[in-house]
């Protein structure tokens, strides 16, 4: 059995280690071995994000269009919530580095921020894509997935979650059903 585990895990090492972006198989070869890893008993948890304060107005500009929008705060959005457009930065660098990392095409699809490009029914619903083999899967993005997948593909066995205002680190097997739905699998 351990020399079944070390062969997976030499060869998902390979995997990311290669130029070419992984096919679905490898990728649920990686999923099979960490749900057959065993819980970590001993969870580290970190704050690795910016907390700021939320501004009343936000002015987002499309890189779709090129127009701006000004966005005003909601009256529910307070210093540790996650209103989506005010982590948007934050959200792009992430997107860039899980792409990079996991040599997949990964964006965002932020054209809800738009009032022109969703002709004036601008939301808070960013949706992530990622591309594989060639098919693009489009979820709508839910505030804890970059970290799922950023701890996936650095081949964690946790992964900090946020729950509210802190950060606490759970087994990432707990969100292989997640994975699976994000990369189409």
């Amino acid at each position: 059995m351990v020399k079944k585990y070390l062969l997976i895990l030499l060869m998902l090492s390979g995997m990311m280690a290669s130029a070419e972006a992984p096919k679905k198989g490898s990728l649920r070869a990686k999923i099979r071995a960490l749900d057959n890893q065993p819980i970590p008993t001993k969870l580290v948890s970190t704050v690795s994000e910016p907390i700021a304060p939320i501004p009343d107005k936000i002015t987002y500009h499309c890189p779709v269009c090129e127009k701006d929008t000004v966005h005003v705060r909601p009256i529910t959005a307070y210093r540790h919530t996650m209103w989506p457009i005010c982590m948007l930065d934050y959200v792009r660098t992430s997107v860039s580095d899980i792409s990079k990392k996991s040599k997949l095409p990964i964006k965002l699809d932020e054209r809800a921020f738009c009032q022109f490009c969703s002709d004036g029914k601008n939301k808070d619903t960013v949706f992530i894509e990622i591309e594989v083999e060639g098919k693009t899967v489009k979820n709508a993005y839910q505030n804890n997935d970059l970290r799922i997948l950023k701890a996936f593909f650095n081949n964690q066995n946790y992964v900090n979650i946020q729950r509210g205002s802190g950060f606490r680190a759970y087994p990432l097997k707990n969100y292989i059903p997640r994975i699976n739905v994000l990369l189409g699998l």
